[in-house]
């Protein structure tokens, strides 16, 4: 049985927060493959984009630092991302002529 990659815990806020992210990301990749598992590709090209989209979004909608969860699990990563908001968030009302493509209104 292989043995897992210590999940990891990570704190972001302020301005490069994605690119430290990625870079956790891309470190915990590193362990999870020196750990003898597989990663598809297509797994190892879509995670930066998850974690970027996920911890931006968070600092971006809530006035407070996130933080960032990864795990290893039944083959695949666990990628988890907390923002400092205790509520659930609401979509912004919009006329029908304000939703957008892209979910911003723009």
């Amino acid at each position: 049985m292989m043995a897992d990659p210590a999940k990891r815990h990570c704190p972001f806020e302020g301005s490069g927060a994605a690119a430290r992210a990625r870079e956790e990301l891309r470190h915990y990749l590193d362990d999870v493959l020196a750990c003898g598992h597989l990663v598809p590709q297509a797994v190892q090209d879509a995670a930066p984009v998850v974690v970027s989209e996920l911890v931006v979004n968070a600092l971006r909608h809530t006035c407070g630092p996130c933080t960032l969860d990864l795990g290893w699990a039944q083959g695949g990563i666990e990628i988890d991302v907390t923002d400092a908001n205790p509520h659930c968030p609401r979509p912004p009302s919009r006329t029908r002529t304000e939703a957008r493509a892209g979910g911003d209104g723009r």
